[in-house]
């Protein structure tokens, strides 16, 4: 029998999109598993959940919106190694506010 190893972590947080192609959030404390990321209101009144795990394809993530999900690149890119990177595919829209919740 193989031993497993645990790694304690659990961190929310908020950031705001700067528009760019790219956008690192650091400072979360270690390489997180799982991360979620929620986008309040968008102009149709909507609100986005946005989640990436370790299990996850390279640039993908799961994307929940109303009713339906998606599975799309650009929004979540990477878990790193103080946090994760976004895209900008209905993601890191300039000045617009984001909670997150990363688990290591």
């Amino acid at each position: 029998m193989s031993k497993q190893e645990f790694h304690v972590g659990f961190k929310t947080g908020t950031f705001t999109g700067d528009g760019q192609a790219t956008q690192a959030i650091t400072g979360v404390g270690f390489q997180p598993k799982r991360v979620e990321i929620v986008k309040h209101l968008d102009g149709d009144g909507d609100s986005w959940v946005f989640v990436k795990t370790d299990r996850h394809a390279a640039d993908r993530c799961t994307t929940h919106y109303s009713s339906y999900h998606l599975n799309r690149a650009n929004r979540i890119k990477s878990l790193d190694a103080d946090g994760f990177t976004v895209g900008n595919d209905n993601i890191n829209v300039n000045e617009q506010v984001y909670d997150y919740c990363a688990w290591g």
